[in-house]
């Protein structure tokens, strides 16, 4: 159902129609957004960020889903539920497109026009609107009743008008053309209920394109503070124009005058309202939808240059007195480790602090923060440089100014476990210095983000919606760092997908020694094909005798990077040693390129740190890591007339039969190849009872632009 929306996807995040298309097919099958951007090649172009926004689109389409089946049942006793109808509702993306559909079919029944039509006026309305060239008032007189309230003409016309009013309000048609053209047309309007200039600035119109993201969400956050109305002005010529083209079929009619008025009625009371909260709640959105995708690109990237971040400590300084300096031994997690004070015997004369550099050298910190009270900083700051500049080395020195205001941050349960046993004073330092610090454990609070992003638009955002990106991208750069099951990230797997049972069954299965693979995930209770897709390629086993194990590369993709071997001249191990090596890889298709030399280059990298382990004889691969199919590398032991003996540092020697030896090879086997070789070959049967291993290094190996076209359609 959800591959209805494909084309809209398409048209909106300007992707290509399969792509959109895969995205709703694997949204409904249940797949991980991290798999989708790490592992399938035709969506990881796109990117987690904008992969979470379709599938957020999607989820909506969900839900909107009893608001799809109860117009079918408006439509359906209506009796106008037909296939066109049908069509568009299940086209429609948005509360508002259903509404279209169905809203002549549900109008409030104690409105004036349902009134008009019980008291029998729909005959005269129908007359009205058509080719009328009489006399309008004697007309209306033929259905003056006093019993229903029609006492005059003018109360009869009244009745007609509110028929006429609802009709046109109410036409689909009517409702699309002219939220389109309050869209193409319409501009913004604020009014600023503060007098205040960064409010006063904006009053006015705008064109929809002259006002930014940033300044849209700026001022819908005032919006819901008081301090500013933001409403969207129609064009309202044009709309009356629009609708007269409709509605006023004969202009020169002697009711013209009474279509008009009810044109009128239906911009006014009910079209001009719902346009503008249409195209004000979709502006709004749609800037917020933008402002996010760009807060989360800078909130990876900082989150990023923060795990590349050596464990450090850091010596925070203040004064706020004329008679100490306060000293905070932190590290770059937050934890406050000190507290020392040195004592000042005369203000206003700077002095080399012995307690700052003894407390430095101590502690080893690598860099100074000054929250500067401005009545004292300029005496410690003195004092500081005095200090530093014994130093061997220049000292990383950054500037705060202490906070005037009662940090939020003092709430925080990490936050008060540090410093609860200090005064006030203590606590309101430590919290300004850890907005400079900015640590991993306070990352979801505004003050911290804000430093981290240095983007002011943070505090416009939702701190649900900021919440969701910082989870995001947090989970996002843990999986590529790898999970081995049974270590402290293991419950990242829980993210994926996976349920607390089957985690279990995993750290026992570790635990026993029947997990030793990423294929053997296959194996777990509870684990099923989707979900083995989501997380296997993420699970990593540093102690593998496979080099590949050791790394990201998912387990459906151990013959790409064989195919790479091949296109690049290279081997596994040097891949894994040296990206650079991938960067040589060129395609004319863009997405084939990328997904290569950034995704594959990644995941193979990362098991750079493991590679010692490789060629250890006493990790030799078990019978059950030995499948046919394989494809790996091996050192050649022995040379007969029947074949090559290959150690593929397996529980017992391969056999390439002389059959499977290539033909240009099979004639001069002692001048073409010798012991202590390397080849590579392809697993091509396994007896673990009669300790047999088949090879062959007669094999095909699918070229790259193959298998990712193929992955990008199956995996």
């Amino acid at each position: 159902m959800l591959c209805n929306f494909a084309k809209y996807i398409e048209n909106k995040w300007d992707i290509p129609l399969d792509t959109a298309f895969s995205l709703c097919s694997r949204y409904e099958n249940g797949d991980s957004i991290y798999f989708l951007a790490e592992y399938v090649p035709n969506l990881s172009i796109l990117g987690i960020d904008i992969i979470a926004e379709i599938y957020d689109f999607l989820k909506l389409q969900k839900e909107l889903e009893p608001l799809r089946e109860q117009a079918r049942k408006i439509l359906r006793t209506a009796e106008k539920y037909d296939d066109i109808n049908e069509e568009n509702i299940v086209l429609s993306v948005s509360k508002v497109e259903i509404d279209d559909i169905v809203a002549s079919y549900k109008i409030n029944s104690q409105s004036k026009g349902r009134a008009a039509i019980a008291n029998g006026l729909l005959p005269l309305a129908d007359l009205f609107c058509d080719e009328y060239y009489g006399d309008v008032q004697k007309e209306a007189e033929k259905y003056i009743n006093k019993e229903k309230g029609l006492n005059t003409a003018d109360d009869v016309i009244d009745g007609v008008v509110a028929i006429l009013t609802d009709r046109f309000a109410f036409n689909e048609n009517a409702r699309i053309a002219i939220r389109n053209l309050t869209a193409n047309d319409g501009s913004l309007e604020i009014v600023s209920k503060k007098k205040s200039a960064k409010f006063e600035n904006f009053s006015g119109n705008h064109g929809y394109t002259n006002i930014s993201d940033e300044d849209i969400c700026f001022l819908a956050h005032a919006e819901e503070n008081g301090d500013v109305k933001i409403s969207v002005s129609a064009p309202v010529l044009f709309a009356l124009e629009l609708l007269k083209q409709n509605f006023l079929t004969f202009e020169n009619s002697s009711s013209a005058g009474i279509v008009n008025r009810a044109i009128t009625d239906a911009w006014v009371k009910f079209l001009c309202p719902m346009a503008q909260n249409a195209i004000k709640e979709e502006l709004l959105n749609g800037a917020t939808e933008r402002l996010l995708r760009d807060i989360s690109m800078q909130i990876r990237n900082a989150l990023t240059d923060k795990t590349k971040s050596a464990p450090h400590n850091i010596l925070i300084i203040s004064q706020n007195s004329e008679e100490r300096i306060d000293i905070i031994v932190a590290n770059n997690s937050g934890e406050l480790l000190r507290f020392s004070s040195e004592d000042v015997r005369h203000y206003g004369k700077p002095f080399n602090s012995t307690k700052i550099r003894n407390i430095f050298e101590q502690w080893r910190a690598s860099e100074f923060v000054l929250v500067e009270n401005p009545q004292f900083a300029d005496f410690m700051n003195e004092v500081v440089e005095l200090t530093t500049a014994s130093f061997a080395q220049k000292t990383k020195t950054k500037r705060i100014l202490l906070g005037k205001k009662t940090s939020p941050l003092l709430k925080n349960d990490f936050v008060k476990k540090q410093i609860s046993s200090f005064e006030k004073e203590i606590q309101s330092v430590y919290v300004t210095a850890l907005t400079a610090i900015a640590p991993f454990e306070l990352i979801c609070e505004p003050e911290i983000l804000k430093t981290l992003v240095k983007n002011s638009a943070i505090d416009w955002i939702s701190t649900e919606k900021l919440k969701e990106i910082i989870d995001r991208n947090l989970t996002l750069l843990q999986l590529e760092q790898g999970i081995e099951i049974g270590e402290k990230h293991d419950n990242l797997l829980l993210k994926l997908g996976v349920s607390e049972q089957s985690l279990s069954n995993m750290r026992s299965a570790k635990k026993y020694g029947t997990l030793k693979c990423k294929n053997d995930l296959k194996e777990i209770d509870g684990i099923s094909q989707v979900t083995f897709n989501d997380i296997s390629g993420f699970v990593i086993f540093p102690k593998s005798p496979t080099a590949l194990e050791k790394t990201l590369v998912h387990p459906m993709m151990f013959n790409l990077a064989n195919a790479m071997c091949d296109t690049l001249k290279t081997t596994i191990e040097d891949m894994i040693r040296n990206e650079n090596i991938i960067s040589n890889y060129d395609s004319d298709n863009p997405v084939n390129e990328f997904f290569i030399c950034q995704k594959m280059a990644k995941h193979l990298n990362i098991g750079a740190k493991y590679l010692s382990l490789i060629g250890n004889t006493h990790h030799k691969m078990l019978w059950h890591e030995i499948t046919p199919g394989m494809i790996t590398y091996g050192k050649v032991r022995n040379i007969t007339d029947f074949g090559i003996f290959v150690d593929i540092n397996a529980a017992t020697d391969g056999l390439i039969h002389i059959s499977e030896v290539p033909p240009y090879m099979a004639h001069s086997l002692e001048q073409t190849i010798h012991p202590g070789n390397k080849v590579r070959v392809k697993i091509l049967d396994v007896d673990s009872k009669k300790r047999k291993i088949s090879l062959s290094m007669n094999f095909q190996q699918a070229k790259i632009p193959e298998l990712l076209e193929y992955y990008s359609e199956n995996l």
